[in-house]
């Protein structure tokens, strides 16, 4: 297994009252946790984090950019925190021959409870993915509009295993990402859509000998 990158996070998330308001540009660092390298293509087994636990009751998003590339036979994993499969905190997949989005998130009364978009991501096309979990409800968003809200377990079950961008239990997905965050709180609807545009692209080194402007 090849470590991208090994973040702690150092301390539970809490849940808050309210979500987190957009207050002028993007939130600042304290509001949320990187996973893993600015962009990268997803490979079976690959560790991007190591993350304390996702306390149970409390809130938490997870948003990022993703580039489908093409399509799996069989169920393909996009994200995954658990030291087994059925720990899920949350998971992302593909489902088999699709582009549509599974997400699952274990909580004291199923350990795949969960919420998916209702429409697949268009294929070879940058898509923006957020999900939120408050106490009882899970909310997708698809490129900064909401698009499906479930009803979960009101407790989330507590994880402390590693984050992996292609789980070991599935096919990694044919895809790349972008920009993950773990947000400690969750967002309101304007938060998200400038978490969406700030996320968008990737800082990258000008090329030697080149000018920039």
């Amino acid at each position: 297994m090849k470590v991208l990158l090994a973040t702690v996070l150092a301390a539970s998330f809490v849940a808050a009252s309210t979500p987190v308001a957009a207050k002028g540009g993007p939130l600042s660092s304290k509001y949320y946790v990187k996973l893993g390298p600015s962009e990268y293509s997803l490979k079976k087994n690959q560790i991007i984090a190591k993350a304390n636990t996702v306390s149970t009751g409390a809130a938490y998003g997870l948003g990022f950019w993703i580039l489908p590339v093409k399509t799996v036979s069989k169920w393909s994993s996009i994200l995954h925190e658990g030291r087994q499969n059925n720990e899920r905190g949350p998971a992302a997949l593909f489902y088999p021959g699709l582009t549509r989005i599974h997400f699952r998130m274990a909580t004291q009364r199923n350990f795949n409870d969960g919420c998916d978009p209702n429409a697949a991501l268009a294929l070879k096309r940058w898509s923006h993915v957020f999900i939120q979990v408050a106490k009882g409800t899970a909310q997708v968003y698809v490129n900064g509009k909401l698009d499906n809200t479930c009803k979960i377990g009101p407790l989330l079950k507590p994880n402390t295993a590693q984050v992996y961008s292609g789980s070991p239990w599935n096919l990694p997905a044919a895809a790349r990402l972008r920009n993950v965050r773990l947000y400690k709180k969750n967002l309101n609807a304007l938060a998200i859509i400038k978490e969406m545009n700030a996320t968008k692209t990737v800082s990258r080194p000008p090329l030697k000998g080149k000018k920039t402007q």
